[in-house]
């Protein structure tokens, strides 16, 4: 599957090309940086799982940690966040092929010996962490993971910071979302189903359609760990048919394609040709007549009510051509009265105003008309006309992208 997304991803980069000065920088940003993230997530393995535990202080993230490593790694602590970095457990076997990814991440390895070799686990700092740097560090992190292992005790299972900042702002990549009640032996085993089903509930509510919740106790009083294999299980179940990094990527570039189309509004025909014959028209008569005033006029308002239907940056380009309506004007009407490029008209804001008395107006021929016409074509049409099959051209890149991810996500269903 990596071999095809990183197909896909070079149509992205043929969009982005078309799309400069068209869409604008910050959109462009935002795309560039996923397709970043994707590109260089490609060029790791796709075999190996990379799972980050998610939650807030006093979850048992680091004792759920722990208990899968099979020996006290990271550091616990009940009260205060004691996760302040970043922590990977890996196996020796998949150690150096994902050790350039973790440190692009920021994130520190601890390869081990009896580690199951198709898994990568992060344990994140904590979301609700006082330290702000360390919450800045999560919500980097979130986005660049292939799975996300949300960890809550029955007590905080409910709490809407969790739902709100977190899970429902991404709720695009819920495929990506695992769910562990962890230190259930805090509840009386009657109810530990119904909290079960109660949390189940609760991120429904929130818009995960099909949670998969896993009840764990990761450092019990007394005993073994409990429901850690479960959750193992539960990770392996993830893995196929489509890796979940295939399945995240997947979500990116939709996410990119959709973003991609939307900016520029369809590109939608707003009748270019037909309305600029008419506005020249108008304006080669104002012209003709010596009114400068009405040509400018006509100029104006064709360039804003065009830009405004064209929309987006590209209709943003075209409007900003109406602050020069009156200039053009002024040197296509001195192609026929030099004397009246000077005299017959003044600058009144964006356009022009008629003085109180006009010159005498004398016939123009209609070869000096034809070049007035040419004139403005020259200055207004052919440009015009290029921003506009500029944003064609970067339309129908985006189109292209949008249908072969719409094709790669078909054939991943």
């Amino acid at each position: 599957m990596f071999d095809a997304i990183a197909g896909v991803v070079d149509k992205v980069d043929a969009a982005v090309a078309e799309s400069a000065g068209v869409v604008s920088e910050d959109d462009l940003d935002g795309v560039t940086r996923i397709r970043d993230d994707i590109r260089f997530r490609l060029s790791f393995p796709e075999d190996v799982l990379v799972a980050a535990l998610v939650g807030g202080t006093g979850s048992g993230k680091s004792s759920l940690f722990n208990a899968v490593a099979d020996e006290e790694i990271a550091e616990v602590g009940g009260i205060r966040p004691t996760t302040s970095e970043p922590l990977a457990l890996l196996s020796h076997e998949s150690a150096p092929l994902l050790a350039p990814y973790l440190e692009e991440l920021g994130v520190e390895t601890r390869p081990r010996e009896q580690t199951i070799p198709w898994l990568c686990l992060i344990d994140l700092p904590d979301t609700d962490s006082v330290a702000a740097e360390h919450r800045h560090t999560v919500e980097n992190l979130i986005p660049k993971v292939d799975l996300m292992i949300w960890v809550v005790d029955p007590e905080k299972y409910g709490d809407a910071a969790l739902h709100r900042r977190y899970i429902e702002p991404l709720i695009d990549y819920q495929a990506q979302f695992l769910f562990v009640l962890n230190q259930m032996d805090r509840v009386p085993e009657r109810d530990r189903r119904a909290i079960q089903d109660d949390f189940a509930k609760t991120l429904r509510e929130s818009g995960v359609e099909a949670p998969t919740v896993v009840g764990t106790v990761a450092a019990p009083l007394a005993g073994p760990s409990q429901g850690i294999e479960r959750l193992i299980s539960a990770l392996d179940s993830q893995r196929s048919p489509a890796s979940p990094a295939s399945r995240k990527h997947l979500v990116d570039l939709q996410a990119i394609a959709g973003t991609l189309v939307e900016v520029t509004g369809g590109a939608r025909s707003v009748d270019f040709e037909d309305r600029w014959d008419k506005a020249r028209f108008a304006i080669c008569e104002g012209i003709a007549i010596g009114d400068t005033a009405r040509a400018g006029h006509e100029l104006g308002v064709f360039l804003e009510e065009l830009g405004r239907d064209v929309g987006g940056t590209s209709g943003d380009a075209i409007r900003a051509r109406s602050l020069g309506a009156a200039d053009v004007v002024e040197r296509a009407s001195a192609l026929i009265r030099p004397a009246l490029a000077v005299s017959s008209s003044r600058r009144l804001g964006r356009y022009s105003r008629r003085p109180k008395s006009a010159p005498p107006v004398t016939p123009v021929s209609r070869d000096l008309i034809t070049g007035v016409s040419e004139f403005l074509q020259v200055e207004v049409g052919y440009p015009v006309h290029e921003v506009l099959a500029k944003r064609a051209r970067s339309h129908a890149s985006m189109v292209d992208l949008y249908l072969s991810v719409s094709d790669l996500v078909g054939s991943a269903s």
